[in-house]
């Protein structure tokens, strides 16, 4: 970690933020701040949660923390072997069953057979209960006593467990283009399980609205003039909202599927 005070604050410079911002998301002294910062190894060696309260105001996983690269690749939305295996053996069960249906082999039945006790099991496999957070639109506050509520996902969406993920709803028009539109839902990493997020992600983001925090789903354009700059992905010029300063926005999850309909979709990282 001998080089973790540069990286840190290489890390904060690419937020846009100053040592009093990150001081103030810890809830901890500037001071402190600048001996983590400390290039001359002011953590040496840092409790776990140290580490755990760093990761989080810095926007990056403890790995990275520990001198492991944050990739821009890191994809949590990767669909297990297990999965693909099986959707295989399903697809390939039903191009059979249709050839031998055209040529009249008696053995069709048997081949549809099999593809339905196929489907039954991939159907009915457990689903992941994901915490539902809120319905999702800029202008509108995130409501502070929502009741517990869960949705079921696919398992092979969750590898890190249902405790990693939220669910949003989408209740503006900003990123219909994309494919989510009022009332999709959208599945999200939280920063430790995302790696970070990235230049083209779509994210959920925090703002500070004038009656409390608001949310809202867009695309991060990176940092400019201290702005955080977040992109619509709509036609409608409306949709379209202006750079925030970094002190006034949190991104709190990065989207890696979305739902509108009865099955989810992957969403890709990046632009």
């Amino acid at each position: 970690m001998n080089d973790l005070g540069k990286r840190l604050r290489q890390r904060r410079d690419q937020l846009g933020l100053k040592q009093k911002d990150i001081a103030a998301r810890a809830r901890v002294n500037p001071s402190t701040v600048s001996n983590w910062e400390d290039e001359s190894g002011g953590l040496e060696r840092p409790s776990q949660a140290t580490i755990e309260q760093i990761a989080k105001v810095y926007e990056v996983t403890p790995e990275w923390i520990c001198g492991a690269e944050v990739s821009r690749e890191t994809s949590t939305a990767a669909v297990s072997p297990r999965f693909i295996a099986a959707r295989d053996m399903v697809v390939s069960t039903l191009q059979s069953l249709t050839m031998e249906l055209a040529a009249g082999h008696e053995k069709a039945w048997q081949t549809l057979d099999n593809g339905i006790a196929l489907l039954r099991d991939f159907v009915q496999r457990p689903m992941a209960e994901v915490r539902y957070i809120a319905d999702l639109a800029a202008g509108m506050a995130i409501p502070a006593d929502r009741q517990p509520e869960t949705r079921p996902v696919p398992p092979e969406l969750v590898p890190r467990g249902a405790g990693s993920y939220e669910i949003y709803r989408a209740a503006g028009t900003s990123m219909t283009n994309v494919g989510i539109g009022p009332g999709a839902f959208v599945l999200a990493a939280n920063l430790a399980t995302s790696g970070g997020y990235h230049e083209g992600d779509i994210v959920v983001v925090q703002l500070e609205g004038p009656a409390g925090p608001e949310g809202t789903i867009k695309r991060y354009g990176g940092v400019k003039k201290g702005k955080r700059v977040f992109i619509s992905e709509s036609d409608d010029p409306a949709d379209t909202i202006p750079p925030v300063p970094t002190a006034q926005c949190r991104i709190i999850g990065v989207v890696i599927a979305r739902k509108e309909g009865e099955l989810w979709d992957a969403v890709p990282r990046g632009a």
